[in-house]
């Protein structure tokens, strides 16, 4: 009779930790809810003169994201996709960029979906300065177009730091 309750008891204990063990690989798994705010910062400096369309753009999770007793973890990557890019050019033109952001890539290589208005900024422009020397020269110098030429917009920076609020667009479980 020893021998039997040994094994029953050998029995239970062995159910037993098979249940945890089931029951801590599901709490592994958590669901991001739909429209879970998630800050995000930008580490380098962006030059509308270095960058081209369609180049990517990598942020970094600004804080921890505390979504029950699991977390986004800081420094998270983030990737944006440039819309838009132009330098400065003549005529005072000023440079333009537009940025969208487009996903979160998780730690085990998930891709989780973002939507946030594009970032859009737009240089200093020169426009007033070369249509004044355009019709300076044109009265007093015929022909003379050359310094409107001359006169660039400047280009446009997103500085690092930059700092702006992403939104999940569904919901999604990750493990």
């Amino acid at each position: 009779m020893k021998y039997t309750m040994r094994t029953i008891l050998f029995m239970l204990l062995l159910l037993m930790g098979a249940n945890v063990t089931y029951a801590y690989e599901d709490s592994n798994d958590f669901t991001i809810p739909a429209n879970t705010p998630i800050p995000l910062i930008l580490d380098y400096n962006i030059s509308s003169k270095k960058i081209k369309k369609g180049m990517e753009v990598e942020f970094k999770v600004a804080q921890d994201i505390f979504i029950g007793n699991n977390s986004i973890p800081q420094g998270t990557s983030a990737i944006g996709k440039v819309v838009k890019a132009t330098k400065g050019k003549s005529w005072g033109r000023a440079g333009k960029l537009s940025i969208e952001i487009d996903r979160l890539v998780l730690a085990n290589n998930t891709p989780l979906k973002l939507k946030a208005p594009n970032i859009e900024k737009e240089g200093f422009s020169k426009k007033g300065s070369a249509w004044t020397w355009f019709w300076c020269t044109i009265l007093f110098v015929p022909l003379n177009v050359i310094p409107p030429l001359c006169i660039k917009g400047e280009n446009t920076d997103i500085q690092q730091g930059f700092t702006f609020v992403a939104y999940t667009v569904e919901e999604q479980t990750v493990r």
